[in-house]
């Protein structure tokens, strides 16, 4: 039980400083959450999540993979803090779009992962992000992906 606690401590010590937008101050907590518990989908997550907010889209982009390719059953035997297992899976597939665009460049790809985020979306399931700007954004990076490149 002690190591469960630490973990989620460790974990939200991270989350703050990440709000704070203190994001090299915030990566170490999430290492030391995974020191702990190095399959927990929540601190994977956050971790990748300040990665981008760091630039290191590179980094970044395993790690998603890895939250978006197995089934929710899967996700929960990694770890007994995640208690919202859908809802994290739903944002890793707009993290990973961002991670994509920003690390690669446009892709078919990229896209993909934004129209899945989109179609999991549903009443109940929550997301760090509002649908609305989900669309608008993702509306205007196709629109820029589709100009000529000598156009400004």
């Amino acid at each position: 039980m002690r190591r469960r606690l630490d973990h989620e401590a460790l974990v939200q010590r991270g989350l703050d400083l990440h709000e704070a937008r203190r994001y090299a101050a915030a990566l170490p907590w999430f290492d030391r959450a995974l020191a702990v518990a190095p399959a927990c989908p929540v601190a994977q997550y956050n971790r990748a999540n300040t990665l981008h907010m760091l630039d290191r889209d590179r980094e970044a982009e395993p790690i998603l993979r890895e939250l978006i390719a197995p089934g929710l059953a899967e996700l929960r035997r990694r770890c007994a803090i995640a208690d919202d297992l859908p809802s994290l899976q739903l944002d890793a597939h707009y993290l990973l779009f961002l991670v994509l665009l920003d690390g690669r460049g446009f892709s078919a790809e990229a896209f993909r992962l934004a129209e899945e985020h989109l179609r999991l979306r549903r009443r109940g399931l929550r997301s760090k992000w509002p649908a609305r700007e989900v669309r608008a954004d993702v509306a205007a990076r196709r629109r820029e992906w589709a100009k000529p490149a000598n156009q400004p």
